[in-house]
């Protein structure tokens, strides 16, 4: 793994989770650990629940040998999406068939990596996070929103797709879904493959949360504090401590000019704090990948 970026480090300071997907990934996996499961449930009902969300990689229900008649299962799913919206429809909701004597409904949450982050390193993450949106960076100068929103829905919901101004020969714009599951899958899929056949591949990573502006445009407590949050690229751009000086991207120059233009339109125009403080965050990383730092 890399070393954690400065965005990182500042959200773990200030107590925030990082939205890097390499640590994401790495505290969290696309697996249910189900709470509260009554004495007696099998596998077969448990599938026949969390099977209509998605194809089952694992279902398995943990025999209650302690006889507390709380057992406790495990369900995987091949995307982020799949197991985001079966925890979001069925923790605290779900009741078993045959099993109503029972003194509460399902718990369920993200799975933690304990052999990464340790038994409580992923709680963070356990119920997701209400951030659904992500930075698309290196896209053509033509890009029309409809296509990128296009592009976007074969991994989830979109429900908005935004272009920056085009001031240079790449664009950047932001996606936003219905879940954060599917910000997610989003990035696992589509980093790195471009809009178009033969076209710059995109940047895709989950962009920090939106500042709430009120009070005459002074951002409440919380949205300061959720500025420290920035979207990273993911870990393969980043140097490890035993790695060799890379080189730089291709078209990386090409998209430091267009996240520089894109940031002064930002600055002169109406943006929130929130995407300037994204797009220079992208600048940044960028400059180092154009030095090959």
């Amino acid at each position: 793994w890399g070393k954690r970026g400065a965005p990182a480090q500042a959200a773990a300071a200030a107590g925030l989770p990082s939205l890097d997907y390499a640590d994401i990934s790495a505290a969290v996996e696309k697996r249910l650990f189900i709470g509260k499961v009554p004495p007696g449930t099998t596998e077969d009902e448990l599938a026949g629940i969390y099977g209509a969300y998605g194809a089952l990689q694992e279902c398995r229900v943990v025999p209650d040998r302690g006889g507390s008649g709380n057992g406790i299962a495990f369900v995987s799913f091949e995307t982020w999406s799949a197991a985001h919206r079966a925890l979001l429809d069925t923790d605290g909701h779900q009741r078993l068939r045959g099993h109503e004597g029972t003194p509460s409904a399902l718990v369920a949450s993200f799975a933690e990596r304990t052999s990464n982050v340790g038994r409580g390193g992923g709680l963070a993450y356990a119920k997701g996070l209400d951030i659904a949106r992500v930075f698309v960076g290196s896209l053509p100068d033509d890009t029309a929103e409809a296509e990128l929103a296009e592009c976007f829905s074969a991994v989830g919901s979109v429900e908005g797709a935004a272009l920056l101004p085009a001031r240079a020969r790449l664009r950047c714009g932001y996606v936003t879904f219905q879940i954060w599951g599917e910000a997610l899958d989003a990035v696992e899929q589509l980093h790195g493959q471009p809009l178009r056949g033969g076209g710059e591949p995109m940047t895709v990573v989950l962009a920090q949360p939106k500042a709430k502006e009120r009070d005459g445009g002074i951002a409440s407590a919380t949205s300061r504090s959720s500025a420290v949050y920035a979207a990273e690229p993911p870990t393969k751009w980043r140097r490890t401590e035993s790695a060799s000086m890379p080189t730089p991207a291709p078209g990386a120059s090409d998209l430091l000019s267009q996240l520089v233009s894109a940031y002064v339109a930002a600055v002169n125009g109406q943006s929130p704090t929130s995407a300037c403080d994204l797009i220079h965050d992208q600048i940044m990383k960028t400059r180092e990948r154009v030095r090959g730092g």
